[in-house]
């Protein structure tokens, strides 16, 4: 029995029929001197028992939980390895793992487009910069002033598309 839903039912179901039939066998047809006192004890011990299946469940979600909690974008590489089970417990952490290999192969590429704008403007800024400063340097021809306006101009065009891209990317992935 893989299920936690199942074996919690297998258990309820047993306890109740166990109890059940103890009483009607041997508290009512035999009418045994100790039959209610062994009743009681019944009771008790299938509630121990039951109260253990809980706590193992509850110590699953909660060790499930606390290792949840630390994980963040830092430390997205880490998985939840704590658990291994074969029921709803142990495929939540599977499907949590799943999760966060998803979300970190978001991140890497997160990171490796913004790596990918920065150069795409760095580029550009630098050869303009370049070029003004020095146009700067020495008194120039109106013509030579023409040319590093003009290429100035080129590289401030490149510039705004590579913007107006990284706009219309981010405008194509937000919800309207």
């Amino acid at each position: 029995m893989k299920s936690l839903r199942t074996r919690l039912f297998v258990w309820y179901l047993g306890s109740l029929l166990i109890l059940a039939a103890y009483f009607y066998i041997v508290v009512h047809m035999m009418q045994w001197k100790y039959g209610t006192e062994t009743f009681i004890g019944l009771i008790i011990v299938l509630s121990l028992i039951g109260f253990a299946q809980i706590y193992r469940i509850i110590l699953a979600n909660t060790t499930l939980s606390k290792r949840m909690k630390t994980i963040s974008s830092e430390n997205l590489k880490d998985r939840v390895t704590e658990i291994k089970r074969d029921d709803e417990i142990g495929e939540l952490s599977s499907t949590f793992n799943a999760l966060l290999d998803r979300l970190d192969d978001a991140f890497q590429r997160e990171q490796q487009f913004i790596a990918d704008v920065a150069h795409e403007m760095k580029t550009p800024l630098a050869t303009l910069k370049g070029s003004l400063e020095l146009s700067l340097e020495r008194k120039r021809s109106e013509e030579e002033y023409k040319k590093v306006i003009s290429g100035s101009v080129q590289e401030v065009t490149r510039l705004s598309d590579t913007l107006k891209n990284v706009l219309d990317l981010a405008w194509a992935g937000s919800p309207v």
